[in-house]
């Protein structure tokens, strides 16, 4: 009977990602403020980390936002601010209607700790069998590993997941909800941008419940393996 032990998440974060075509000095703490998307206080209180016509960072307590000309992210690390951030993006981008957009992404990425070193190098193991590496490679190990598959639905785009190990015994898992615009859909118009602000309303949460399912599934697909390609026997 199987009784290995469960590897624990140790932190977990979520990103809303936008491509298109941005003037990052917008994006300020006090614009912000001014629109009634966070509170003057959290303006105020801000860590600005650049701000300058390529590119906007900064930190509140809660949510790290990080633009550049061509991409918008707002991230954030825990759970409890879900729909916080949810509802930050969907009002920016309400406000900022006209700013040509393209692309939409929806990232959940959890940190997970292995119970042993020998459980890490298991999972890299069932993730990358190592022996058609073994015979070309001295002591061959995982450094990451990306599988994109079709989207569950009928809109465009494509689901990304990627595994990366972190130091030993933890794995960074992320899953990439990717959305592009309808082949129909005008480009660059406010179309476009409305069209990502009403995916983001209708679909982050359903997005965040089907990461969390694939994760759990390349989890729980791991634990029920009871033998690992470590690349020991020889190919026949």
């Amino acid at each position: 009977m199987n009784t290995r032990q469960r590897p624990t998440i140790e932190g977990e974060e979520i990103a809303i990602v936008l491509i298109g075509d941005f003037n990052p000095m917008i994006f300020q703490p006090a614009w912000f403020a001014l629109e009634g998307l966070i509170r003057r206080s959290e303006a105020e209180e801000a860590d600005i980390e650049i701000m300058h016509h390529d590119i906007a960072s900064f930190r509140l307590d809660w949510v790290s936002v990080d633009v550049l000309a061509d991409r918008f992210s707002a991230k954030i690390r825990s759970s409890a601010f879900r729909v916080s951030l949810r509802d930050l993006i969907v009002g920016t981008f309400s406000t900022l209607r006209h700013t040509p957009t393209k692309q939409l992404g929806i990232n959940l990425t959890q940190r997970w700790r292995f119970a042993t070193d020998a459980e890490w190098h298991n999972f890299g193991h069932y993730l990358a069998p190592k022996s058609p590496w073994n015979e070309l490679l001295v002591q061959p190990g995982m450094r990451g590993i990306h599988v994109q598959g079709s989207r569950p639905d009928d809109m465009l785009g494509h689901v990304l997941v990627s595994a990366e190990p972190d130091r030993s015994g933890f794995v960074s898992l992320r899953v990439n909800d990717h959305f592009e615009l309808p082949k129909d859909a005008e480009t660059g118009g406010t179309a476009a941008t409305m069209y990502f602000v009403e995916k983001i309303e209708s679909d982050f949460d359903a997005s965040l419940q089907r990461a969390e399912q694939l994760i759990e599934g390349l989890i729980t697909g791991f634990l029920s393996q009871e033998h690992f390609d470590d690349g020991t026997h020889k190919r026949r």
